[in-house]
């Protein structure tokens, strides 16, 4: 039902209306439609209905994934089956962005690099895009090993070749290129959200084990590398510079993209100006050639601005159900526990990397992220019987 509110909410948003209740409604849009085409009788609370569209069919993938997977997974082997799949699709993705910058190439095929060459994307555009990416595919995958060595049995390795090809050294391997992926890509929310994310993992399972397990061992063997090669990669001060707060190159800075953005929070206070068009409001009121800014650089005034109060109290209800028949299932003991403490930290990366950019509003992620809070609510048994 909360899902159903969410869609009716965006669809109204888009729905052509009498000019005059969108003069009552939202009375920017109604003056912004009126100083850029002629007056019509019908128009849209959206500036632009099109950009809306692209964000509408990503919520939908997110909501379909959230209320399938815990219909299609209904044992520990299928869960381990599909999360491996994840992480695999994010894996290749990562070892084509390494490629891509470790042999300069600029363009493959259908691929075309032009931003960002001194950096890995991926298939990205934005690195600090493909950070976050990264982060949430390192927090799956350490999870996914923690589960599986947890409930499935692995086979010892009596020589080196069968250790190199076992499940535990890929998993290992795949954890060490996601950690360097996110390095290469020079993004200091990224990275800082990367850090912070490591040091959460690592205080719950000491604070779990009271000792310092294989699990912990590596999260800190992974923290120190990081450290390491930033300072490698950025020097010292590179490395200050590019964990504090600095202005942008060119004339804008992200503070005053910040500001710019609280400002049309308070001009479309109540249904906002729609998901995808504070580009088409930068375009409006403030690029005059050079740099061009289609996102505010923080999810959460970007998305407060794009839903308005009431869009933000919708969404907020999807969430209180979320979390409501999340602690129904919790309560009966049936949610892993690794599960948990995935929901927990990429919860905190969210709200971190948020801050600092607009990583929730990119497509990819959303599925990601969709992906995992469906596996909350997905009900197995935590009893412990290896396969």
């Amino acid at each position: 039902m909360s899902i159903c509110i969410v869609f009716i909410y965006l669809i109204f948003q888009n729905l052509p209306l009498p000019s005059f209740i969108v003069s009552l409604l939202s009375p920017k849009s109604f003056s912004l439609y009126n100083r850029l085409f002629e007056s019509g009788s019908w128009m849209t609370i959206s500036l632009n209905p099109l950009l809306t569209l692209k964000y509408i069919f990503s919520l939908i993938l997110f909501f379909i994934i959230i209320i399938v997977t815990p219909h299609i997974i209904d044992t520990k082997i299928k869960l381990r089956s599909l999360w491996l799949t994840v992480i695999v699709i994010g894996f290749i993705h990562v070892i084509f962005g390494l490629i891509v910058y470790f042999f300069q190439i600029t363009e493959i095929v259908f691929y075309k690099k032009i931003y960002y060459l001194n950096a890995v994307t991926g298939l990205f555009i934005n690195r600090n895009n493909f950070s976050f990416f990264c982060v949430l595919m390192f927090i799956n995958t350490i999870y996914f090993y923690n589960f599986s060595s947890k409930y499935f049995y692995f086979s010892k390795s009596k020589s080196l070749i069968s250790f190199l090809m076992s499940d535990l050294f890929i998993i290992r391997l795949v954890l060490v290129l996601f950690a360097v992926a996110i390095i290469l890509t020079k993004s200091r929310a990224g990275n800082l959200t990367f850090f912070i994310g490591l040091l959460m993992m690592l205080y719950m399972d000491l604070k779990t084990h009271k000792k310092w397990t294989f699990f912990s061992k590596t999260l800190l063997t992974v923290l120190i590398i990081d450290i390491l090669f930033l300072s490698y990669y950025l020097g010292s001060e590179g490395l200050i510079e590019r964990i504090s707060v600095s202005t942008f190159e060119g004339e804008a800075s992200r503070w005053e993209i910040f500001i710019y953005g609280f400002k049309k929070i308070l001009e479309f206070p109540l249904f906002g100006y729609s998901m995808g068009n504070f580009s088409t409001l930068f375009r409006i009121e403030l690029f005059q050639g050079g740099l061009f800014y289609d996102h505010v650089h923080n999810d959460f005034i970007e998305f407060i601005g794009e839903l308005g109060l009431i869009g933000v109290l919708v969404f907020f209800l999807f969430f209180y159900f979320y979390r409501k028949q999340y602690l129904v299932i919790k309560k009966s003991q049936k949610i892993i526990t690794d599960i948990q403490k995935l929901l927990l930290v990429t919860f905190v990366v969210i709200l971190v990397h948020g801050f600092f950019d607009f990583g929730i509003h990119i497509p990819s992620n959303i599925i990601l992220i969709g992906w995992i809070l469906g596996m909350g609510l997905t009900p197995l048994s935590r009893s412990i019987k290896k396969n």
